[in-house]
């Protein structure tokens, strides 16, 4: 739809105004360009790293399920961090990513300490109780592990999102 020159007012198909009976029509100024997701492609790669260093863990932890055997489980728990650490290392410059990556990382040894912590009290403490410790912190262990998962699925969702996530319940964080 165009617009007079001189008034301002709609001009109608055979140029004419209709306000000014002048002609002359100025062509209406180009919609504004619609845009999706991020701003730019480089804001999308580091959300998109952001949500790696988050679900690197969560995969891992799945991966590590899966592999039920002793020695290959625990190497992949092991590990677990350097994913993130990696993904940190190749976006140093953006502090979504450097965020999200010590996010992950702290999350992922706070609750390492936890499980190794309580996976030996409950070891220690077997004999005494005749396995009601043993079944008390298993039923603990296994909501903590469903915790995990809602978290780093949130964190993840975040990452995406190119917003900041702050994992609850970490009392402590050894990567600054």
């Amino acid at each position: 739809m165009a617009h007079c020159v001189n008034c301002g007012n709609i001009v109608t198909s055979t140029g004419v105004c209709l306000n000014c009976s002048k002609p002359g029509a100025v062509p209406p100024p180009p919609p504004p360009p619609v845009t999706y997701g991020s701003p730019s492609y480089a804001r999308s790669n580091e959300s998109t790293a952001a949500m790696w260093c988050q679900l690197s863990l969560l995969l891992g932890n799945l991966l590590a399920l899966v592999l039920t055997s002793v020695f290959i489980g625990f190497a992949v728990l092991a590990l677990l961090w350097l994913p993130a650490f990696l993904i940190w290392k190749k976006f140093p410059q953006s502090q979504l990513v450097v965020t999200h990556a010590k996010e992950a990382i702290n999350f992922y040894l706070f609750w390492v300490i936890v499980q190794v912590g309580l996976s030996l009290l409950a070891a220690l403490t077997v004999v005494f109780t005749f396995g009601i410790t043993a079944f008390i912190l298993g039923a603990f262990l296994v909501v903590a592990g469903v915790f995990q998962i809602v978290v780093m699925i949130l964190a993840s969702v975040a990452g995406a999102r190119s917003q900041l996530y702050r994992y609850p319940l970490v009392l402590f964080r050894i990567v600054r």
